[in-house]
């Protein structure tokens, strides 16, 4: 059955995106309000620059040494960075107000075409242990395939 499929076909079109400028703050909020873990990050002409993932956030919160907190609410929920109207968030907030998504984005992206197939795309995830493959035209960033699309595939639930 996914022989058949091509990227065009299962990727998210509307895809939440990112500026270099944004400040760990609002991605960490965009994660929260979207339910997802990474986004693209793009130009002002949608152009792939890099990608950023609550990994990396979370990579920053251990390298910064907040990982010492009493309990891991830096982590689950990421409540740590005030999400919600925590009070942690002077302790987390303070600390990060410096950084911006360019500081931690990853700039080797794996990016596929809309016309590749999904066994490709899924070979990639697996080999190279990543969560989401941005789909590009031309540089410009056309669609998303996570994990989880793949498992929605392989599921055969029929909403890609």
């Amino acid at each position: 059955m996914t022989r058949d499929l091509f990227a065009r076909d299962v990727m998210r079109k509307n895809v939440v995106s990112l500026t270099p400028s944004a400040t760990l703050q609002e991605a960490r909020d965009i994660f929260l309000q979207h339910k997802i873990n990474g986004v693209p990050v793009v130009s002002e002409d949608n152009t792939l620059l890099g990608v950023i993932s609550q990994t990396d956030l979370v990579r920053v919160l251990v390298s910064r040494g907040i990982d010492e907190m009493v309990d891991d609410s830096s982590y689950v929920g990421m409540v740590g960075w005030g999400a919600h109207g925590s009070e942690a968030q002077g302790v987390v907030g303070d600390r990060i107000k410096s950084l911006c998504v360019s500081d931690l984005m990853s700039a080797n992206v794996f990016t596929a075409s809309p016309d590749d197939s999904v066994s490709l795309l899924a070979r990639n995830m697996r080999l190279h242990n990543i969560h989401r493959i941005v789909i590009t035209e031309r540089g410009k960033v056309v669609g998303l395939v996570t994990s989880m699309d793949m498992l929605r595939i392989i599921e055969g639930d029929g909403e890609y």
